[in-house]
């Protein structure tokens, strides 16, 4: 399935919005953000479970998500540090960095490429993924 193909399938099975996405068109891809991320994640009863793995000084911070569905279970790893978030709430950042990541991983979203959770993305154009 195209990557196209794919994000159609994903936005009409999770009812999600415009508001939901965010469409690159310079740089060729797709963003879901957060209020989609959790529309996919209620909608298909994906339970997640987060632990802090490190926590710096500066309040960098990694955490580690394990996210199952069922019979199906993954684990993925998020950091945030004053170099790679602008926002002061770094353990908040992580965490919702790792649950997008988790979501999309389990839910095979990541397989076409081309379609991120909105904090994988560098370079973002300000107040437009949130």
């Amino acid at each position: 399935m195209k990557a196209k193909e794919l994000l159609k399938k994903i936005y009409e099975e999770h009812n999600l919005e415009k508001e939901d996405l965010y469409i690159d068109k310079t740089r060729g891809f797709v963003v879901i953000k957060r209020t989609g991320i959790e529309k996919i994640q209620f909608q298909n009863n994906i339970k997640a479970n987060f632990e802090l793995i490190a926590y710096r000084d500066d309040g960098g911070c990694v955490i580690k998500c394990t996210a199952t569905r069922e019979e199906d279970y993954v684990e993925t790893f998020s950091s945030a540090t004053p170099k790679n978030c602008t926002n002061k709430f770094l353990v908040e950042t992580c965490e919702k960095r790792c649950l997008g990541r988790a979501i999309m991983k389990l839910c095979r979203i990541y397989e076409q490429g081309e379609v991120f959770s909105s904090d994988e993305i560098e370079n973002q154009p300000p107040n437009t993924l949130n």
